[in-house]
């Protein structure tokens, strides 16, 4: 259910109709290197203008009974969900039920704070009420068939990340709570009124809130990467993700979503500039705004046991990349990767990666404190038992390699490498992390 954000600046070359009529072929080639490389499992689909120009399907549905993926399999698209919570709520806003200005009091009397977040903040996650995905032992309790009040009771006493409404961080707690409210509001479960009021209105044929005890035909499996194979993905009850994650689609579902969203099908042109206006952190309701060179994206993603989904448009140049994989893979670097090469922008083919013997004084060099620049993200790079590490100030370490004196990957995610320049005297000159072809500055501190 939790969102990764690629945090880096494309850089965007001239655009010509000789490089237009290779994009099939370079999406290909990166398409097939991820499979070889990076054990690639799921659906992609690329459409322009109104147009699918790259739609194809790589790995199995079920690798027990050798089903292949299809066009038409379903997968769980976690965060994704959130754009259809955005949406349900703006509705009821558009007929009077609610304004996104309401506090949390109104429909939680008694919550903390209530009196001070507003559905505004639920929304673009600057409430600063904790996640329960990040509460130590989510791993044991998200099997259980916990609901509504169950589950808010697991958070709502923790203490807030931050004063209500003064900064940005993403809160799956904050979604839990809109699609409660939903129900609030109408009556009606959050999958039922997202079915016939969201979906329906989006005329989307193989999209659901998922369920387990539901047959449904054309559901993938998900599956894990590890050294020796794949494996089953572990359980989570659906009860858990709710309206933060539970729905399930497809890649052509999701393409269509995003043609019925943009066009006034599901909400008006007012609730879709809300979804769509960059808050604290670039971030809308449901949606990132960000940019590929000088072409605006508007994107999201999602994980979820097994599942890993990126959704992005570009509404100016009405190009819209679905990548959904059903074995963990990297969906996010290869549908940020497909946009950068429909822009023409160099984008770097994976290859399996060569670990260089480099002395301590030469593993000594890569460490530091480091800001991304243009933003305040911070990594931290270290030693362990003669190992090198990366790891965000609250996060785990991350166990990283040096290809050469002067490059160094993710062990977890080859595509990620952090290249350094020095002087002839030694002298660190820039530090580039670069995935996929998206490049951003490290500045060290």
């Amino acid at each position: 259910m939790t969102i990764r954000m690629i945090c880096f600046v494309f850089l965007l070359l001239p655009f010509s109709v000789s490089a237009q009529s290779d994009h099939y072929r370079l999406i290909e080639a990166y398409i097939k290197a991820q499979v070889d490389v990076n054990r690639f499992s799921g659906n992609v689909l690329v459409k322009e203008k109104g147009k699918v120009i790259y739609e194809k399907c790589f790995g199995k549905s079920d690798m027990e009974m050798g089903t292949a993926l299809n066009p038409g399999s379903i997968f769980q698209v976690g965060s994704v969900t959130k754009q259809f919570t955005a949406a349900g709520i703006l509705q009821l806003e558009e007929q009077g039920r609610l304004s996104v200005n309401d506090r949390l009091s109104r429909f939680f009397p008694d919550y903390p704070k209530g009196d001070s977040i507003t559905i505004h903040m639920l929304l673009n996650h600057t409430s600063g009420i904790f996640d329960y995905t990040s509460i130590p032992d989510f791993g044991t309790w998200m099997t259980l068939p916990l609901k509504g009040d169950s589950l808010v009771k697991r958070f709502r006493d923790l203490p807030f990340d931050f004063p209500v409404g003064g900064h940005w961080r993403y809160s799956n707690s904050g979604y839990f709570l809109l699609g409660m409210i939903i129900e609030k509001i109408t009556g009606m479960s959050w999958r039922d009124y997202t079915y016939q009021n969201v979906i329906g209105k989006a005329r989307l044929k193989h999209t659901d809130v998922n369920r387990w005890d539901s047959l449904m035909i054309g559901r993938a499996k998900g599956y894990e990467k590890t050294s020796s194979g794949s494996v089953n993905a572990p359980y989570i009850s659906m009860e858990i993700p709710f309206s933060a994650g539970a729905i399930v689609s497809t890649t052509q579902d999701l393409a269509q979503w995003t043609d019925a969203l943009y066009s006034g099908q599901v909400v008006g042109q007012g609730s879709l500039k809300k979804m769509t206006t960059p808050y604290l952190s670039k971030y809308g309701y449901a949606l990132l705004i960000d940019s590929t060179g000088s072409h605006r994206r508007v994107w999201h993603n999602g994980g979820i046991p097994g599942f890993e989904s990126m959704l992005a448009h570009y509404p100016d140049d009405d190009l819209t990349v679905v990548v959904i994989s059903n074995n963990g893979s990297g969906s996010t670097k290869i549908g940020s990767a497909i946009g950068s090469i429909m822009f023409n922008e160099k984008v770097d083919i994976p290859s399996a990666k060569k670990t260089a013997q480099l002395s301590p004084s030469q593993m000594e060099r890569f460490t530091g404190t480091y800001q991304l620049k243009g933003l305040s993200e911070i990594r931290i790079i270290y030693i362990s038992d003669g190992k090198l590490f990366i790891r965000s100030p609250q996060g785990e370490g991350r166990e990283m390699r040096a290809e050469s004196s002067s490059r160094i990957f993710l062990i977890a995610d080859p595509d990620l490498n952090i290249d350094y320049s020095f002087d002839a005297q030694g002298k660190l000159v820039s530090v580039i992390a670069n995935q996929s072809g998206s490049r951003v500055e490290l500045i060290k501190l």
